[in-house]
């Protein structure tokens, strides 16, 4: 018994010794998803989510500040069957420092569910995610 333990006392060492990769906050994205209810031309409401995004934990003042400030428009298209939605979203550089950014419209939260549009960009700069809903 006790020389079956010795193997696996050494093993243990080893792999404590092995050098992990470290995770910074940097490395995750950080997203708001808030819903935006669409008015279609035909006074029809349908709810979608935005998923606004920026390449850092450190960011998530400006996903918050840009889920506030975010504008659409919604015309008829396909003879009147359905709407087409252009929605313009821009995640504010605070500090003057730019990072990698997403937008992600779907129908349910966190980009799950159908997926309309996947826009990515840069902070400081408009991202327009235009989509089509199935709904006059």
């Amino acid at each position: 018994m006790s020389s079956l333990l010795v193997p696996v006392a050494f093993l243990a060492m080893f792999f404590m010794t092995v050098p992990t990769q470290a995770a910074f906050a940097s490395d995750g994205w950080c997203d708001s998803d808030p819903i935006l209810v669409v008015r279609t031309p035909a006074g029809n409401l349908a709810p979608v989510y935005y998923n606004v995004g920026a390449q850092s934990l450190l960011f998530t003042p400006n996903t918050l500040l840009a889920a506030l400030v975010m504008s659409y428009t919604a015309v008829p298209t396909s003879g009147g069957a359905a709407t087409k939605v252009t929605l313009v979203v821009m995640v504010p550089s605070l500090l003057d420092q730019s990072f990698a950014t997403r937008d992600i419209v779907s129908t349910g939260a966190f980009g799950t569910g159908t997926v309309y549009a996947y826009t990515d960009g840069v902070s400081g700069q408009t991202m327009t995610s235009t989509f089509k809903l199935p709904y006059p």
